[in-house]
């Protein structure tokens, strides 16, 4: 059996959902399944990402790589080495790097997060006009090249070039933006696709057809149903296939015959495509199968707790009053009644204060920020971006809290209560009342945030009831543990 877990493409700032399908991916192998994280988005920062869960690079496909037979050596190129003979002006800051030619030309260097690993090598003609765009992968491989019309300074035409096989990918946009592929292996077969979409259903047949060749059954676990959604529709060799559904199936979570969510709107019409569904929750496993009857359904947690943890810090020596929130900032994580609570329980104890750790879209921390600001609680609620490693903040909190809309099992809670966190949560699907009773923390109405800030003031009045909650939090994580969840796996994999 070989398994593939579909994301789109792998993120220096990654998600619940991302990070789930990458602990999921280290649990099939640590069990002996071959199991690769394949993305299909031509990201060429995706390498720094992978760079921090260095284990899994073994196990990482990406459809444009594998496509091309990109070869796996690494020689980074230095923005700041490259040396051209007619070089008439150089500059060069964090941005990246412009050389003016003496011929008129400029050369414009663009590197990846790193603020030095060449990416992208741009090429613009004395008029100014961008002529060619060449674009390289963080190993200092090239991987193809970008042409654009004299005229209009349209995109016209991509091509990918191996450089150990003849194979090459060519993508043709015409004048309407309607763009084309044509794919010639290595054995110089030729390809039409009419989308991307006909693409990636191209090479998961391939992989099929390599699989079963090979004596091996295939099945494909989707957390990224909309974005691969289209291929999978398109693909004609037959393959197990299963549907994870990260969030709320439906828009409004209290109304299990309402509007579905876009995001799993046309699995959910679909469901001949699919041999299963995988949510987090009984609870979600029971709406699904109250609109659905027919449908086959498991519930398999998100969460994944390694055996090995290190030892928690002991409540007493945690930051007093701390209250730590680690989420995306975005408006259905209700963050501004988060706010509000955590700045009425800190009129009643001074020593409650908080951490909001994480990252928004469109502007959504600066509102935040504005919001803190204007009620005045500038001095102990801070933004303090994106981390990578939860665990730390984790470890230094006292308390957390949770004012989500809805959740698709609300990983940051699991994560919190096995650091020794207890928490206080709005009661919303999905997720929150399957983790949280009153020996690990509270739940109280959504929008409730004063009952929520007065259980604040009562908690941290009483720090040895809340150590008594911190020690049952970590207890009641054990059924994460990554044995218990892969036997729930193993279950709907034999």
């Amino acid at each position: 059996m070989k398994i593939y877990i579909l994301n789109d493409s792998f993120y220096v700032r990654r998600s619940g959902l991302d990070n789930a399908g990458i602990l999921r991916t280290k649990l099939f192998n640590k069990h002996g399944l071959q199991t690769q994280f394949v993305t299909y988005k031509l990201d060429l920062n995706a390498r720094f990402g992978l760079e921090t869960v260095a284990d899994l690079t073994p196990n990482y496909l990406n459809m444009y790589e594998e496509l091309m037979e990109r070869p796996t050596t690494s020689n980074p190129i230095d923005i700041k080495t490259i040396m051209l003979p007619n070089i008439a002006q150089d500059y060069i800051d964090e941005n990246g790097r412009e050389l003016h030619l003496t011929d008129g030309q400029t050369i414009k260097l663009q590197p990846g997060i790193d603020h030095k690993t060449l990416l992208l090598w741009t090429e613009i003609a004395v008029n100014g006009q961008t002529t060619r765009m060449k674009f390289f992968d963080p190993r200092g491989q090239q991987i193809g090249t970008e042409y654009f019309s004299p005229d209009d300074q349209q995109l016209y035409l991509r091509e990918f070039v191996s450089t150990t096989t003849p194979t090459k990918l060519w993508t043709t946009v015409t004048a309407t933006g309607q763009t084309t592929y044509r794919y010639r292996t290595a054995d110089n077969q030729e390809h039409m696709f009419d989308s991307e979409a006909a693409l990636q259903a191209f090479w998961l047949d391939e992989l099929v057809r390599q699989n079963r060749t090979a004596g091996e059954e295939t099945v494909f676990i989707v957390d990224r149903n909309a974005e691969w959604f289209d291929a999978l529709q398109q693909m004609t060799e037959p393959a197990r296939k299963m549907s994870v559904l990260h969030n709320t199936h439906t828009i409004d979570p209290q109304q299990v015959m309402g509007p579905l969510n876009e995001n799993y709107e046309a699995v959910l019409n679909h469901q001949e495509l699919f041999d299963r569904f995988i949510v987090s929750s009984d609870q979600q496993a029971a709406d699904v199968l109250a609109r659905w009857p027919k449908a086959t359904v498991t519930a398999i947690p998100v969460a994944v707790l390694p055996d090995q943890r290190p030892t928690n810090t002991p409540f007493v020596e945690r930051e007093i009053g701390l209250v730590a929130i680690v989420s995306r900032i975005a408006p259905e994580k209700n963050l501004t009644e988060a706010v509000q609570a955590i700045h009425l329980a800190h009129q009643q104890n001074d020593r409650i204060h908080a951490e909001i750790w994480g990252s928004g879209n469109h502007g959504d921390d600066d509102r935040l920020q504005a919001f803190i600001d204007q009620i005045g609680a500038t001095a102990y609620i801070k933004l303090k971006g994106y981390t990578a490693q939860p665990e730390q903040v984790w470890q230094r909190a006292q308390a957390t809290l949770l004012t989500s809309h809805n959740e698709g099992y609300a990983l940051s809670l699991v994560e919190a209560l096995a650091n020794g966190v207890p928490a206080i949560s709005y009661d919303v699907k999905y997720g929150p009342s399957e983790l949280i009773d009153e020996s690990t923390g509270r739940l109280v109405p959504e929008h409730d945030y004063t009952q929520m800030a007065e259980t604040l003031v009562t908690w941290f009045n009483t720090p040895e009831e809340l150590a008594r909650k911190s020690a049952a939090a970590v207890a009641s994580t054990q059924r994460f543990s990554a044995e218990n969840i892969w036997q729930k796996w193993n279950e709907v994999l034999s």
